[in-house]
């Protein structure tokens, strides 16, 4: 499986290893949403949240397409402002194609070895779907 090919149920896995365990230190609220005719994001409607299952992240067929996403919001540090981004099927796409800068913390390769692992299940954790999500909705690594 080639780094930008994610299944429904791969993209599912990593919202959920990311929602319910590495991104609570940055992320206060999620809030689930869907594109109107105008293309602006939108809260889902209880009739379209009721075609989900619990949570909705988890199941893959609300990473169809890319007209439903998930809003993340986060207020970190506690005095700037509210920052919302969605995630959705195309950011969560975009992150394997992200190239980041050699620094002293990283060795040369660990993104593309972390996006391999990401298609073990299992052989992945909250700290690195943290670090899909965060490149996913910031397009960078914000909250180390």
């Amino acid at each position: 499986m080639s780094l930008c090919m994610m299944s429904k149920r791969d993209m599912a896995d990593l919202a959920v290893t990311a929602i319910e365990g590495g991104i609570g230190y940055w992320c206060d609220k999620i809030e689930y949403v869907q594109r109107d005719a105008h293309g602006e994001w939108q809260p889902m409607t209880e009739e379209t949240l009721s075609a989900f299952d619990e949570p909705r992240y988890d199941d893959e067929n609300f990473w169809e397409g890319d007209i439903r996403g998930v809003l993340l919001s986060t207020q970190y540090p506690e005095d700037a402002d509210v920052i919302k981004r969605p995630l959705t099927a195309s950011s969560i796409r975009k992150a394997f194609k992200y190239q980041p800068k050699h620094n002293k913390y990283s060795s040369k390769n660990w993104f593309p070895k972390l996006c391999k692992l990401l298609h073990k299940p299992g052989d992945y954790d909250c700290g690195d779907a943290d670090t899909i999500v965060q490149i996913a909705v910031m397009d960078e690594v914000v909250y180390g």
